[in-house]
């Protein structure tokens, strides 16, 4: 029954993946960081934004959707009151960005990226670890993300403690 779906969707153009929900506690972790994340509320920092994504090959969600595109989604979420972006900064220097969205026991993290530049020096992980932190201030009992399953995304959250929890299959077509 589900076959015959799976055949039409791809017909249609259509590519499945699967995501991975995980989930850690907002445990206080003891660890130094160059980072500090600084919310995105200005036109310069939605810029700022812009340009960051501009560098990177693909979008945190591992679609090719152009910068200006992407952040626009995200400034109307931010507008919406459901989203808070962050840029991710080592000495003032912005080198990458992720959000969060509340619920009333978690905090969920979205759209995690690093600037090419920046890669490889763990500062994905401590980012996650700052929005931990951000969770227990708020006073929320866990974090949680969903990952691109096998990849980079993936291998982060769990390096940082967090368990997969769920599974859940995606359709998606790109129309850029």
């Amino acid at each position: 029954e589900f076959k015959e779906l799976e055949v039409v969707l791809k017909s249609m153009g259509y590519e499945v993946r699967t995501e991975v929900g995980l989930i850690g506690a907002c445990e206080e972790i003891h660890y130094l960081t160059p980072l500090s994340l600084r919310p995105v509320k200005t036109e310069g920092d939605w810029q700022q934004k812009i340009s960051l994504h501009h560098d990177c090959q693909l979008d945190p969600d591992g679609y090719g959707t152009k910068a200006e595109k992407w952040v626009e989604m995200e400034r109307k979420k931010y507008e919406q009151g459901t989203l808070q972006s962050y840029l991710i900064e080592a000495d003032g220097q912005v080198c990458g960005s992720i959000g969060t969205m509340e619920f009333p026991h978690l905090l969920r993290l979205k759209n995690l990226v690093i600037h090419p530049l920046h890669r490889q020096k763990g500062f994905a992980s401590q980012a996650v670890h700052l929005c931990r932190d951000i969770g227990r201030e708020k006073g929320k009992l866990g974090i949680g993300c969903f990952a691109i399953a096998g990849g980079i995304g993936e291998k982060v959250y769990k390096c940082c403690g967090m368990r997969e929890m769920t599974k859940q299959v995606e359709w998606s077509k790109n129309i850029n």
